[in-house]
């Protein structure tokens, strides 16, 4: 099939403790049309605001030709921080949706499917083969250990950021 200047696109960012990175991609299947990178995007540890302009700059960069924000079909956005809750039982997946919803508005993305998960998801995703259970072991800027149980988080031991854990980790 050849590609058209109509072909739907995918958007997918990879937010984590050092650094951020987006790609776009023809929904069909091939190669990142575009990538780009921004500073740090943990969803736990950079203030929404700065989160906000690292994801904005990074989208704009990856859709910064022909009319590519309006065939963006899907996003899929990882983030560290997003997966594991505080004590009050709130993770960094709230702040990281609302920055991610911030710096799509911004370039008129209306994507049919947004989705924000844990970095360790997305991880678990890459894995050869698609199994829907399994372990993942991160182990860069942050450390964790998750559990994925029908393809999302089940359980995860660390990865609560550097101030109150991530032994092991990078930082």
């Amino acid at each position: 099939m050849t590609r058209t200047a109509r072909t739907s696109l995918v958007l997918g960012i990879d937010a984590g403790g050092s650094g951020l990175r987006a790609a776009v991609a023809a929904a069909d299947g091939g190669p990142p049309l575009a990538t780009a990178s921004a500073g740090a995007g943990n969803a736990r540890s950079v203030p929404e605001r700065l989160l906000v302009q690292r994801l904005a700059h990074a989208v704009g960069e990856v859709l910064d030709a022909e009319d590519r924000a309006a065939r963006v079909r899907c996003v899929v956005a990882g983030f560290a921080g997003a997966g594991v809750a505080d004590a009050a039982g709130h993770g960094g997946r709230g702040r990281a949706r609302r920055a991610l919803d911030a710096a799509l508005a911004h370039h008129g993305v209306r994507a049919a499917a947004v989705h924000v998960m844990a970095d360790s998801e997305v991880a678990f995703a890459a894995a050869p083969g698609t199994p829907p259970d399994g372990l993942v072991l991160v182990a860069g800027t942050g450390a964790a250990a998750v559990r994925i149980r029908g393809h999302r988080l089940a359980a995860a031991a660390d990865g609560c950021g550097w101030l109150t854990g991530d032994d092991g980790s990078g930082f």
